[in-house]
């Protein structure tokens, strides 16, 4: 029977609510502060190294996104240096000629053409016949801007007429990235036009590209991010200019059916940008080969439209409600795991994170941000470790130091573990209480020094308490030479009568042993006298905050009490109630052979005590 009752006698249970709410209180502080982080954008820059490290592990895995037939041919320094550092309009005219009878399927040329001076005349005549006669050339045009910003009141740089009159088609190539997403100026996203007048649109290089190769227009003022096909200088097949131009026939022939991007890949002429592919995870690249050339910018942006597969990035809110259920789920998980598990947990979930992460980017072309769900997932469960740490520990020292006296170290670890299954705050339990008295202890001290009677009551309680321990049970207090125990409480103990039985056979066991060492140290033995009742009593903490311990109160104590005052009259060492004896096992009541003694009046009760002496009988009696 365990019935609750009347105030708190014990604050333990109440003192691990009340950690656990403020641990969630502190867990969601830290989620709403990492959540509005986020969405104000502050973890944007290790969200951007963190796309550059994925487009780095999706190569390395050999996993990179399916490429379209793209062949890059570069004005390098091989180029230069064999062709006298000059790229003539006469030279590309020899190229675009080249390539038209390979059977180059487009052929796009980022390069300007906007001079239109007499001596180039020669030149623009030879590039605008072979352009014709190939019918499949792209263009590049550029828009002049601002020394501060690209505003609308821009212009449009027009090419050499009879060459851009020859095109098939002419797209703008110095798009910047859109204002404001990416903090690091890094070529991420493709803009497809660009608008250099009020209402005035130019389809971008890349789109003219992919428009005169069948795929339909994203539309005006369309943005998207690059899905890059490699690490820089890698994705695509490349060729230098010259090597073209003094190719082999089975040089030629293998780019036929291609799509054929010229650019200019000379370093000295700085065409290049900082894209997420550079080395460096945040901010600009200082090494040359750490920057990507427009040309394979432009390669990279055609690639993604022609595959139309752009990396997706969700909105705020969406990666909110993707990533922070993790987060949630390690602070609900420490807020009543263990230590040990709950940061398992938020491993494991870190593992979960990133692995879904990496899967997403790899198999759907999704960038999910991680940088503030990893950051909740970590500080969260720590939050409320933390907080439950300080608020709980407070009451798990106090348990350990009302309890670890008194019963075995496993049993404090449960009552730690689980306050409120052992009622601490006060319940009505049915129990056991164990008296144990030392007869005539005050004659027997007479003429003892201090110190030996110290010893030996040292000795004698650390005997008596390794046999209530080994049953089980709880030391409740030393009243002089007196122990009171309980058991049934606070661990639930449905044999406690049993176990008390037990707990008095192996006191007097171990009184003999003692008496026995005593007797040849020159000292005199002892008597004791074991009282044992069972019944309801009101177990809890009980005290002032000062000073509190757990015990039992009410009739049953007192009676087990007065039972062991009576052992000194009825000749037994032992003296149990009926309640006790009618619980005993057959075997253990054969053990002790009760002998019923009566119904006896004990001190300080009207009705008598039906009483039963255990074990063998004193000869004679003890006074």
């Amino acid at each position: 029977m365990h019935v609750r009752f009347g105030r708190k006698l014990g604050a333990r249970g109440a003192a691990r609510r009340r950690a656990r709410f403020a641990a969630a209180a502190a867990a969601f502080l830290v989620l709403l502060a990492c959540a509005a982080a986020s969405w104000e954008g502050s973890f944007e820059p290790v969200n951007l190294a963190w796309q550059s490290q994925l487009f780095q592990f999706r190569h390395q895995a050999g996993l990179d996104p399916k490429r379209a037939s793209i062949v890059i041919v570069g004005w390098d320094q091989n180029s230069y240096t064999q062709l006298g550092g000059t790229w003539s309009r006469a030279t590309t005219a020899q190229l675009v000629d080249l390539l038209h009878h390979a059977g180059a399927r487009l052929i796009m040329i980022d390069r300007l053409y906007e001079d239109d001076t007499p001596d180039l005349a020669a030149g623009t005549a030879a590039l605008a016949g072979a352009m014709r006669r190939a019918g499949n050339v792209v263009l590049a045009q550029e828009v002049a801007v601002s020394a501060t910003a690209f505003t609308n009141s821009a212009t449009l740089v027009p090419l050499v007429s009879s060459i851009a009159a020859a095109a098939r088609a002419v797209g703008i190539v110095n798009i910047p990235p859109p204002e404001g997403a990416d903090p690091n100026a890094r070529y991420r996203a493709y803009s497809t036009t660009v608008e250099w007048a009020p209402g005035q649109f130019e389809p971008s290089f890349a789109l003219q590209g992919a428009r005169l190769l069948g795929v339909p227009s994203p539309g005006l003022q369309s943005t998207f991010l690059v899905n890059f096909a490699g690490p820089i200088g890698a994705p695509f097949p490349y060729y230098s200019l010259v090597d073209v131009l003094n190719g082999s026939p089975g040089l030629l022939s293998g780019l036929a059916g291609k799509i054929i991007l010229v650019g200019d890949e000379l370093s000295t002429d700085k065409d290049y940008f900082d894209t997420p592919m550079q080395s460096a995870g945040i901010g600009s690249a200082t090494a040359v080969q750490d920057k990507m050339y427009g040309v394979e910018y432009n390669a990279n942006a055609l690639n993604t439209m022609l595959e139309q597969d752009p990396l997706q990035r969700p909105d705020a809110p969406l990666q909110i409600a993707i990533t922070f259920p993790l987060a949630i789920l390690a602070a609900a998980w420490a807020i009543r795991g263990r230590l040990f598990s709950s940061l398992l947990i938020a491993a494991g979930l870190i593992v979960v994170l990133l692995g879904g992460a990496w899967l997403a980017f790899v198999s759907l072309a999704v960038w999910i941000d991680v940088a503030a769900p990893l950051l909740a997932t970590v500080l969260a469960p720590l939050a409320v470790l933390g907080v439950r740490y300080t608020t709980e520990e407070r009451a798990n020292r106090e348990v350990r130091s009302l309890f670890g006296r008194y019963v075995a170290p496993s049993v404090v670890a449960r009552i730690v573990d689980d306050p409120d299954a052992f009622g601490l705050e006060g319940e009505l339990r049915e129990i056991t209480v164990l008296f144990s008295d030392i007869r005539g202890f005050t004659s027997l001290s007479e003429g003892m020094a201090p110190q030996r009677i110290v010893r030996l009551l040292s000795r004698y309680f650390t005997a008596m308490v390794e046999e209530i321990q080994a049953q089980g049970g709880t030391v409740d207090k030393y009243v002089g030479d007196a122990i009171m125990a309980l058991f049934g409480a606070p661990e639930d103990q449905p044999d406690a009568p049993a176990r008390a039985v037990r707990a008095a056979l192996g006191m007097q066991r171990q009184l003999r042993a003692l008496n026995a060492e005593f007797v040849r140290e020159g000292g005199k033995p002892i008597a004791t006298g074991i009282g044992l009742h069972h019944g309801p009593a009101a177990v809890g903490v009980i005290g002032a905050p000062a000073k509190r311990e757990y015990s039992a109160i009410g009739d049953t104590v007192n009676t087990a009490s007065r039972l062991e005052s009576l052992t000194k009259d009825v000749g037994f060492a032992i003296a149990a109630s009926a309640a006790v004896v009618a619980a005993l096992p057959a075997e253990l009541a054969a053990q002790v052979s009760p002998r019923d003694l009566g119904e006896i009046t004990v001190k300080g009760k009207t009705e008598g005590v039906r009483v039963f002496g255990l074990g063998p009988p004193l000869d004679p009696p003890r006074e």
